[in-house]
């Protein structure tokens, strides 16, 4: 499994760095291609949305990318980091999710409305008190 992380993260990681201006595009590319290399391997996805050592040099790898880009929404370290989780977590959900073939309704699961509404929704802010 680790062997595999590191091809999959050489796969997805965009090799450009996130920036102020264009850090939201960097994140949906980065999704995209994630969502494209998970689902080519199957079980991929699902065995990585299981608790479990992560290979500590891919996914670290990965991990920083996502966490300078959230940085470079302006955000402080600690929420970028927040933000991370919050991204990575929905994300490797939603494609094990599709790797399993449920039935969730009249509507088949859009990945780009799913990816829209949580990139909309981050980075991470503090929570305002009395929301």
């Amino acid at each position: 499994m680790d062997m595999v992380s590191e091809v999959m993260v050489e796969r997805i990681l965009p090799v450009d760095e996130p920036g102020p201006g264009q850090w939201r595009s960097w994140l949906r590319r980065l999704a995209w291609s994630m969502h494209d290399e998970f689902l080519a391997v199957p079980g991929y996805a699902t065995r990585t949305s299981r608790p479990h050592r992560h290979n500590a040099e891919s996914f670290g790898r990965l991990r920083a990318g996502v966490v300078r880009a959230f940085t470079a929404s302006g955000v402080p370290p600690e929420l970028a980091e927040q933000s991370w989780y919050i991204f990575g977590t929905s994300l490797v959900s939603w494609l094990a999710a599709q790797e399993q073939a449920l039935d969730l309704g009249d509507g088949e699961p859009r990945f780009e409305l799913f990816l829209d509404v949580l990139l909309r929704g981050l980075p991470a802010r503090e929570p305002i008190d009395g929301d």
